[in-house]
This record gives structure tokens, sequence and C-alpha cells, in this order.
């Protein structure tokens, strides 16, 4: 078709590009009126968002149960037996 316009083979769906004043490309526009795609900052894309979002929510959950466990409850559980005594001279 033209340079900014895509049809799908055997098939009326088309695609229209809106070109910015440099000719990059800013928006894509679809068959469908009033609907359009816009390339948006890292920051405000939901798939970067939710990842760090969910483990920062992880992490801090688990400062806040680490912190009112008893202290060696860790070492209790990772380790099974309790280290070694130390030897002492006999007198």
């Amino acid at each position: 078709m033209e340079r900014n316009l895509w049809q799908e083979v055997d098939d009326q769906g088309r695609m229209f590009a809106i070109r910015d004043s440099s000719g990059k490309v800013v928006r894509i526009a679809v068959g469908f009126p009033g609907v359009q795609f816009e390339r948006v900052p890292w920051y405000e894309n939901g798939k970067v968002i939710l990842p760090v979002l969910a483990c920062s929510l992880v992490i801090s959950r688990g400062r806040l149960v680490a912190a009112y466990l008893p202290a060696g409850f860790g070492r209790r559980i990772f380790l099974s037996k309790p280290p070694p005594a130390s030897k002492q001279q006999p007198r």
C-alpha cells in the first residue's frame, strides 16, 4: 500500500503509522475508530512496573516477618544440628 499504511493479506484489517516531524513513528492507528497504540516510556510500562512492585513487596514482607521472629530462628531452621561445642583443655 503506502509507506505509512499496512493491510493484512486476504483481509480488510489496516494499520496506519502516525509520524512526528522527524519521521519517527509515535502512534499506530488501527481500523477500529478511536483505537491508537502509543509507545510509552519504560517507567509507565506495566511489564516493568508490576514485577518490580511484586519484588519490593516480597522483600518488605520478608523484612516485617523477620523483625517479629525470635533471635536464632533462622539458625534453627538452616542449621539442623547445633554448632560443635568448643573443646576445653583438661586441668
